[in-house]
């Protein structure tokens, strides 16, 4: 969380975790790529289309579980919370 944004420990997530943003997490996997809800915006407020799928050699893999898909008023609080 640290890179690019102004934030200061202690953060509190929206789950009500809280946790330091200088914190460099191990990866859950060498061979596969997980995207942090409580950190994603889908890119709202930064670019046009999520820049997952930009990158991303497979687009298709992509799987938003039901759970975490949420409305652009949401996503756009948090790259404010994050950003701002």
């Amino acid at each position: 969380m640290a890179d690019g944004t102004s934030l200061k420990f202690p953060v509190s997530l929206y789950n009500g975790r809280e946790v330091n943003p200088e914190d460099e997490l191990e990866p859950l996997s060498e061979q596969t790529y997980f995207i942090v809800p409580d950190k994603c915006t889908e890119c709202k407020g930064m670019y046009n289309e999520p820049q997952c799928l930009v990158v991303c050699p497979d687009p298709e893999c992509l799987i938003i579980p039901a759970k975490y898909r949420e409305t652009d008023e949401k996503l756009f609080r948090r790259h404010f919370w994050l950003n701002w």
